[in-house]
């Protein structure tokens, strides 16, 4: 599968490139992480026990399906923000970037993306950082960092920043929360992945792409992948000191 996303990609960017690169210099549409973080200043200053937010991920074009859900999302002032864990795109058009955008302005919480296999296609890696700012992105909210990285791994198109990752984890005053579009074990890079994300500095990993839901404890750590919006499910996340739980939504 990860031969076939590289012959598409390079198909995809042989066919539009130029003008998808051409597009990112003219992209009117925000929708910075960072900015979604300054969202959360309005939190108290206590944070609730458990904290609790929501994981989805895999919308490609369901862009109606995803608004269905934020409705219902909206109507839980318990969820303090939203993580979409990639393919937020179907091929990385900016049309496509638009009408996600447009969705997730919907929501009455901040809304944080992350980019997927998907989203790199036909030079849609430039049109995700010109919306939503670096790919690599943390947040701290109380004793937790919230980890987004883009371990998006296509031989000599793009590879992830370990080294990045390696410093955001190198503390030891947060409880981190990795969140990253492929599970350790679909990324031929995850040895490096598992190397660096433990049990000694994570206490809970959060992905997409398989389109197929499961949870575990992979290399002893909590993770949690979550299915595509198609499957009209989203997933409640409640932390607690180093304990998670999820709770599966459908609608």
């Amino acid at each position: 599968m990860r031969w076939i996303n590289i012959l598409l990609s390079i198909t995809l960017i042989l066919w539009v490139s130029c003008e998808q690169d051409d597009s990112t210099t003219n992209i009117s549409i925000q929708h910075s992480n960072s900015v979604e973080y300054d969202k959360l200043g309005s939190l108290p200053l206590h944070m609730p026990d458990p904290l609790k937010f929501v994981l989805v991920s895999d919308i490609h074009n369901n862009y109606d399906i995803l608004s269905a859900a934020i409705e219902e999302i909206n109507l839980d002032t318990n969820l303090r923000f939203i993580v979409c864990c990639g393919d937020i795109t179907d091929f990385g058009a900016m049309e496509q970037y638009e009408s996600y955008v447009a969705t997730i302005n919907t929501s009455l919480c901040p809304v944080f993306s992350i980019i997927g296999n998907h989203d790199c296609l036909s030079g849609g890696s430039g049109i995700y950082t010109s919306i939503f700012g670096p790919a690599n992105f943390s947040f701290v909210i109380g004793d937790y960092e919230f980890i987004l990285f883009d371990n998006i791994d296509w031989d000599l198109v793009r590879s992830p920043n370990y080294k990045w990752l390696k410093m955001e984890l190198s503390d030891n005053i947060y409880r981190h929360i990795v969140m990253a579009h492929y599970p350790p074990w679909e990324n031929d890079s995850d040895s490096e992945f598992e190397k660096i994300v433990t049990p000694s500095n994570t206490v809970l990993c959060l992905h997409g792409h398989t389109h197929v839901y499961a949870e575990n404890f992979h290399n002893n750590i909590h993770t949690l992948v979550s299915t595509a919006m198609v499957d009209r499910k989203y997933y409640i996340v409640s932390i607690s000191d180093t304990q998670s739980t999820f709770q599966t939504v459908a609608f």
